[in-house]
C-alpha cells in the first residue's frame, strides 16, 4: 500500500512511501523503480525530496526520519529520532531545514545538514498528521485529525555570530553568564564597555 508520494523537483522521478517499509523511486519516463528499496523497520508514513533534489528523507512507523542520497538510493547516515510515529515531513524552501509531524510529538524543526533539533517542539501534546512551511520559509503549517490546523512564525535565522549575540543580550538585560551559567550584574562601567563595542 502506498502511504505518501512526492514528486522530485526536475519531474523525472516519482517517491513512493510504502507500508511494506520500503521508500522506492520511480522513472516517470519508463515507469521502472531506480535504484534498490530503501527501507525502514517500519511502514512509511512520508516521504519528501529535498529542494534540490539530491536528498530523499522519509518519517516511518519505526520512529525515525531518515535521509537517502537520490543518486544511490542509500542512507546518508542522518537519522532524526522521534519517540512516536512520523507522520509527515516539510523540507524549507532553501533546503536548510526540515519539519517533522509525530503524533503525540507535535511540530518539530531540524537542521536538514547536522540533525540537530532546532528548539522546543511547536507543540508537544497535539496530534497532528500534515506539516508545511510556508513558500518564504517564515511560518509552518500543520493539520490534525480533528479537523483543525495550527499555524507557527519561526524566529529568523541569527544575522550576527554568537559572540555578537551574547554581548546584546549582556547589554539588554545588564547582566553577564559566566562558563559555570552564573548570572551577575554588570556594573555601569562594564555595561557602557559593552554597549560601546
Amino acid at each position: 500500500m502506498v502511504e505518501d508520494l512526492d514528486l522530485s523537483p526536475d519531474g523525472g522521478l516519482l517517491a513512493t512511501a510504502c507500508g511494506d517499509g520500503a521508500a522506492r523511486l520511480w522513472s516517470v519516463k519508463t515507469g521502472g523503480q531506480v535504484g534498490p528499496d530503501m527501507m525502514h523497520h517500519g511502514s512509511v508514513l512520508a516521504i519528501r525530496f529535498s529542494p534540490d533534489g539530491r536528498q530523499l528523507v522519509t518519517g516511518s512507523r519505526d520512529k525515525t526520519a531518515r535521509f537517502w542520497n537520490v543518486a544511490t538510493s542509500r542512507p546518508t547516515g542522518l537519522t532524526l529520532e522521534h519517540r512516536t510515529w512520523v507522520e509527515d515531513l516539510s523540507f524549507s524552501p532553501d533546503g536548510k531545514r526540515i519539519a517533522t509531524a509525530s503524533s503525540g510529538e507535535g511540530i518539530r524543526i531540524w537542521s536538514a545538514e547536522t540533525g540537530e533539533q532546532l528548539g522546543p517542539p511547536l507543540a508537544n501534546s497535539s496530534e497532528h498528521w500534515q506539516v508545511l512551511f510556508s513558500p518564504d520559509g517564515t511560518r509552518v503549517a500543520a493539520s490534525s485529525p480533528a479537523g483543525s490546523f495550527r499555524m507557527w512564525t519561526l524566529p529568523p535565522p541569527l544575522q550576527v555570530g554568537l559572540e555578537d549575540a551574547e554581548r546584546w543580550i549582556e547589554v539588554l538585560t545588564w547582566q553577564e553568564m559566566d562558563r559555570n551559567g552564573v548570572l551577575t550584574w554588570l556594573d555601569r562601567s562594564a555595561w557602557k564597555a559593552r554597549h560601546a563595542e
